[in-house]
C-alpha cells in the first residue's frame, strides 16, 4: 500500500541522508495542523492520483509553503 512504501521511504531517507521525516495518511495530514515550512518537502504517494483526501493534503501543504512531489503511477491525474 502507499502507507507501507511511505514508511520504508520514511526509514531509507532518515538513514541515509539523516533527515527528519513524518509520514501521515493523507485523510488525516490537514486535521492536525502539520508544522510545515518554506524548506518542507510533502511527498504524495498514490495510485490513482485522484484520491480527494491526498488531493486535499497536498494542497494545504503547497498552501503552508512546502514543496510538492506526487509519486503515482497515473500520467496526467489531478496529482500529477
Amino acid at each position: 500500500t502507499s502507507w507501507h512504501a511511505a514508511l520504508v521511504g520514511k526509514f531509507m531517507i532518515e538513514e541515509l541522508a539523516r533527515i527528519p521525516v513524518e509520514v501521515d495518511y493523507g485523510s488525516e495530514f490537514r486535521y492536525r495542523n502539520p508544522i510545515v515550512t518554506g524548506r518542507s518537502l510533502a511527498v504524495a504517494i498514490t495510485q490513482s492520483g485522484e484520491t480527494a483526501d491526498t488531493l486535499a493534503a497536498l494542497r494545504e501543504a503547497k498552501g503552508k509553503g512546502a514543496r510538492t512531489l506526487a509519486v503515482c503511477n497515473v500520467v496526467g491525474s489531478m496529482a500529477t
